[in-house]
């Protein structure tokens, strides 16, 4: 067996890792640029992983690493899958490969490894669970033009949404518009459609918008208080499947930007799934023990660890 791991947890803007020794004691931490090849050109991605690799390894020698596991955006489909396999390959490591979504690296994390749910709202939002045979389970997580209720990128979508229609007489004013157009200096809703539907704007500029819901929110705006509802609403509705997949009464770690930073959101959300009805008694919700790049080096040992087939 080789003498270190290496985990890395691969957004869809950014990646993070660690290389630990095969008892789990981490030795560095490193970051890079994205893994994802559904969203970056398949050159600057192949990049991001020889640097990513490069920086795990540092003066370890490539023939030493035991396993490597990255869980990155993008890997449901094959074909990047596929690339990415190929990308870490092409740095000369020949060790035993896992890559799986980074949803599964996050649960990995969060639960210590252990089976329970993860339910994850940032830019986009997803839940993923895990039964202790082994089985899994993906709820939502298929982008922001058809899904990601509940995510950043959905909550400010939905504020601006508010802002134009009260502008045009739709929707009562809302105190969402002077903070979100001094965020963005702009003075007028014109502006705001223009900066919107820019060709160089990213869903996650878009969505570091969010953070302005909490103000208004504070000072019972409506349409804040709207948002904040249906946010934790659409995020219970992702856990809902996941709850009965379980089976029995689980852990749920709730994680992302969104329910780490908006207290109103994690509130709301934390009373839906105490309640009756569909969640009962079903969920203890817990923090996150760990994040999700320390989720990758668990399955990276885990991988070091199974016997040669």
């Amino acid at each position: 067996m080789g003498a270190y791991v290496i985990g890395i947890d691969g957004g869809g803007t950014a990646a993070k890792g660690m290389t630990a020794d095969t008892a789990g004691q981490v030795l560095r931490r490193f970051r890079g640029g994205t893994t994802n090849y559904n969203g970056a050109a398949r050159e600057d991605v192949d990049h991001n992983v020889r640097e990513l690799l490069r920086a795990a390894r540092g003066s370890l020698p490539a023939d030493g690493c035991a396993a490597v596991c990255i869980g990155s955006a993008g890997v449901n489909n094959a074909a990047a899958a596929e690339a990415l396999r190929s990308a870490v390959r092409d740095t000369g490591f020949t060790c035993p490969l896992r890559i799986v979504a980074d949803s599964v690296t996050a649960q990995a994390g969060a639960l210590d490894g252990g089976p329970g749910i993860v339910l994850i709202a940032g830019t986009g939002s997803i839940c993923f669970a895990r039964r202790a045979d082994g089985a899994q389970l993906q709820v939502g997580g298929n982008g922001h033009l058809i899904d990601d209720g509940g995510s950043g990128y959905d909550i400010a979508r939905q504020m601006l949404e508010a802002i134009v229609r009260a502008h045009d007489g739709r929707a009562p004013a809302t105190l969402l518009r002077d903070p979100v157009f001094e965020a963005l200096h702009i003075s007028d809703v014109n502006e705001l459609v223009s900066w919107l539907y820019d060709e160089r704007r990213t869903k996650k500029e878009i969505a570091s918008l969010a953070v302005l819901l909490k103000p208004a929110w504070a000072r019972h705006d409506s349409a804040a208080r709207h948002i904040v509802r249906r946010a934790a609403e659409s995020l219970a509705e992702l856990a809902r499947p996941a709850v009965s997949f379980m089976g029995c009464r689980t852990p749920l770690a709730l994680s992302g930007s969104v329910l780490k930073h908006n207290a109103p959101i994690r509130s709301a959300l934390t009373e839906l799934l105490r309640s009756g009805g569909t969640f009962g008694n079903a969920v203890e919700i817990v923090p996150p023990k760990h994040e999700a790049d320390y989720g990758a080096v668990l399955l990276a040992r885990q991988l070091a660890a199974a016997p040669v087939p």
